[in-house]
């Protein structure tokens, strides 16, 4: 936990990029209650309930950037194509159980 500010954006970054990004409690009851029925939801009801949460979100599109595959010649700046890249089941493998 911080007890003093940072003083500048590079300490912040340095700073969180050796934590782990905690999501809403909701984002994983959520996301339980989905994968119940995940062969007859889609990204976009997947990517509607990710982006109720913003870190969960932060956590999906930067998951998705470091395991980003060789031939990806443009970036994925969005949820729904985020989880559309990565495959419903896939998600879930990585997403469905976090702190």
């Amino acid at each position: 936990m911080l007890k003093a500010p940072l003083p500048s954006i590079d300490s912040y970054i340095d700073y969180f990029s050796n934590k782990e990004i905690p999501v809403l409690r909701r984002s994983m009851r959520s996301l339980a209650e989905l994968r119940k029925n995940e062969d007859q939801i889609s990204g976009r009801i997947l990517a509607a309930e990710v982006l109720q949460d913003p870190m969960l979100a932060l956590r999906v599109l930067t998951y998705l950037e470091a395991h980003r595959n060789t031939r990806q010649n443009h970036d994925i700046t969005t949820a729904d194509r985020a989880i559309i890249m990565m495959g419903i089941t896939p998600f879930f493998q990585r997403f469905g159980d976090l702190p």
